[in-house]
């Protein structure tokens, strides 16, 4: 069922007469006849203008959306680069301080112990 909105339906020419419909509320009304005695033509060709000036103005859009689409493309790939960088990265970083961690405990581990040993000798008497 339709609302209360009007539609209009597209022109019907017979001979050098036009017929506009005109539906509301699921009823359709008396046709109205186009007073300009061209049979709509002028309409026509005008609403034809229009919309080859829309189609024109989309295919420029859609030339500007490819463009910005390459441009996210190529600016997500190096960020997807940047971040499996950074991962090594951080993985050879945390290697080496492993390593450092193990090597410094194998050294002085020993002399760790002499050392609070001594600092609390001093500090006891």
């Amino acid at each position: 069922m339709l609302s209360d909105s009007t539609i209009s339906l597209p022109p019907y020419q017979q001979g050098s007469i036009s017929f506009y419909m005109t539906a509301k509320s699921g009823r359709i009304y008396e046709p109205e006849q186009s007073q300009s005695g061209d049979g709509g033509r002028l309409d026509l060709e005008a609403r034809i203008a229009r919309l080859e000036s829309d189609v024109e103005y989309i295919k420029r859009d859609i030339g500007e959306i490819k463009t910005d689409v390459k441009s996210v493309d190529s600016r997500l790939s190096r960020i997807e680069t940047g971040i499996t960088s950074m991962k090594t990265t951080l993985k050879a970083t945390a290697a080496v301080v492993s390593a450092v961690f193990v090597f410094c405990a194998y050294v002085f581990g020993s002399y760790v112990s002499k050392i609070i040993e001594a600092i609390n000798n001093l500090v006891l008497q």
